[in-house]
């Protein structure tokens, strides 16, 4: 164990005290401390117990609106039925949000996130929505810092929308000059950046060790080499440390789909792409011979790729969700070809045919289940079904 590393672990020893506060407001601001931080991960037991006091302790006299919000978006994030109305009391008598508010600069950024996370039928969120942003804007050429720098980052991307590597990152030295800053929190986020970084820099190294080995960029040179845009991908995902093989198999994935996205969109004919999608269909890989050399290229280290899945499934006793990964990549490469045969014939399909098949080539349904199969191993016959049938 390294010295980051030990110095980690009695930090976190330090930190854990700290959730047997029965203060509300002190509860709160711990928990969204540590999720801005990026340091989470490491009290995920700690969290889901503090959040269910949090659920069961309901205070309707408290009167501070980032309480409020803190405890609305703190509960919705974790699929806690808490209704709006909370934000009620807040309102004056003609049933606007009270202008005092306008200046509590925590409680707008608290009630402006919190309003993020409300459905079509809240109009009381939509309400608070324009009032946090319309004083936040004004704000921002008149505000101090830390707060200005928390209210521009706000309103470019609500909190839990961000990415949380790049979240804990930007939050990180606006924290460190706040006035309600924790020193224990702030080394611990600090040192555990550090450590995360130093992982992740890793595994990229291997992943592209792994590209170059794998000889795609020379043989077919059409395609992109998206080695950094495939990685940073999935750590959006999951930054975990746990997550290292996951996280390199799925950047493999992601890489090899944009290849096979180019080999689609900027260079095989309509003949070609069809008898490449009919390969793909059986997914028996006999007739490879039949395609051009190209293709043959691909589909050999697509199917070294696949093996390596194989693999890592058959560790974790789920080797059968390989049948799901591979149904569901059925349906991606005959949406690829469809977008071909429109390209090449000219023809201008309707927003409704586009849609259902820009939704498939797109990726992301393809990626986010595969990633399921890849790490879960509870899944139900049914959500695999489910998955299949969606993609």
């Amino acid at each position: 164990m390294s010295a980051i590393e030990k110095r980690i672990k009695e930090l976190k020893k330090e930190v854990k005290p700290m959730f047997s506060t029965n203060d509300l407001a002190e509860k709160l601001t711990l928990v969204d401390d540590l999720l801005r931080l990026g340091i989470y991960y490491h009290f995920e037991d700690e969290i889901r117990e503090a959040i269910r006091c949090i659920n069961d302790h309901v205070d309707d006299d408290i009167g501070d609106i980032r309480l409020v919000a803190l405890r609305f978006r703190l509960l919705r994030q974790e699929g806690y039925a808490v209704s709006p109305d909370v934000f009620s009391k807040f309102k004056d008598s003609e049933g606007k949000f009270k202008q005092e508010l306008s200046h509590d600069v925590e409680g707008l950024l608290q009630l402006y996130d919190a309003s993020m996370l409300g459905t079509n039928d809240e109009p009381i969120l939509e309400e608070a929505m324009d009032f946090a942003r319309g004083h936040m804007e004004r704000m921002l050429g008149v505000g101090e810092e830390p707060h200005t720098a928390q209210i521009r980052r706000a309103l470019e991307t609500p909190f839990h929308r961000g990415m949380r590597r790049l979240e804990a990152r930007l939050y990180i030295p606006v924290y460190a000059k706040s006035k309600a800053c924790n020193t224990i929190l702030l080394e611990l986020a600090k040192l555990d950046f550090n450590y995360l970084q130093s992982i992740h820099q890793a595994e990229i190294k291997t992943f592209s060790i792994w590209w170059g080995e794998l000889g795609l960029i020379n043989n077919l040179s059409f395609s992109r080499d998206r080695v950094a845009e495939s990685y940073f991908w999935i750590l959006g995902v999951w930054f975990e440390p746990r997550y290292t093989t996951e996280r390199l198999l799925m950047s493999k994935f992601g890489n090899l789909l944009a290849l096979m996205d180019d080999i689609y969109d900027a260079y095989g004919t309509i003949e070609e792409l069809q008898l490449f999608t009919n390969e793909i269909e059986r997914w028996d890989f006999q007739d490879v011979d039949r395609l051009p050399e190209y293709m043959q290229i691909f589909l050999n280290a697509f199917a070294g790729f696949m093996t390596e899945i194989e693999e890592e499934l058959r560790k974790k006793g789920t080797l059968h969700h390989k049948h799901y990964i591979i149904e569901l990549f059925k349906p991606f490469v005959r949406a690829n070809f469809q977008d071909a045969v429109w390209t090449n014939t000219g023809y201008k399909p309707t927003f409704e045919e586009y849609l259902n098949v820009s939704l498939v080539t797109v990726g992301y349904p393809l990626l986010i289940s595969a990633s399921l199969c890849i790490m879960a191993k509870d899944l139900s016959k049914d959500t695999l079904d489910w998955f299949a049938i969606c993609a």
